[in-house]
């Protein structure tokens, strides 16, 4: 869950959170959630928040009461990022998808990366459209680039775990 935010953001995230910890005990009112969320920089309306906290309860068992934790708090701020990143991807999409079915062609989206020389590599792009059309169509939807977006930012997490456990264990091995 931490993988989505820096070291910088957590450590924003626990002195908001400690400024509403009154009682200094690791819990807050669960009232307060959404102003300790704008105090973070997100606004999420009320529909929102009780659909993140409705997925988050099927999802971890997370319970609703009347205090959360801090790590309650960061499930929270998961699914919003995750929510985020969701809108991005289909704002981005809609530009290709003009006739708004859910599909833009892989011969447009092409183009498009043909157009972009210096920020992707020519060679690439064959690859790339392949891995975009799961079902070999030649077309892409919403929910295939969705899911190679999804697989590449799992990917790229594990990388990094894997790096640093990698250099953790390194370093032990070198201060005997």
């Amino acid at each position: 869950m931490a993988e989505h935010f820096t070291d910088e953001e957590i450590e924003d995230f626990k002195n908001a959170f400690q400024l509403l910890d009154r009682e200094e005990n690791g819990l807050i009112p669960f009232k307060k959630i959404g102003f300790l969320l704008r105090s973070v920089g997100e606004n999420p309306t009320d529909s929102k928040m009780n659909e993140i906290i409705n997925d988050l309860h099927d999802a971890n068992g997370f319970v609703r009461g009347r205090w959360i934790d801090f790590t309650d708090f960061l499930l929270i701020m998961s699914e919003i990022r995750n929510e985020d990143e969701k809108n991005i991807i289909a704002d981005v999409f809609r530009v290709f998808d003009k006739e708004n079915t859910g599909i833009m062609k892989k011969d447009e989206l092409r183009m498009v990366l043909e157009v972009l020389k210096d920020d992707v590599i020519q060679e690439d792009i064959p690859e790339m459209l392949a891995d975009l059309d799961l079902d070999d169509n030649g077309d892409i939807s919403f929910e295939e680039l969705a899911a190679v977006m999804d697989f590449n930012k799992k990917s790229a997490n594990a990388h990094e775990s894997s790096s640093e456990t990698g250099s953790s264990t390194q370093e032990a091995g070198t201060s005997n």
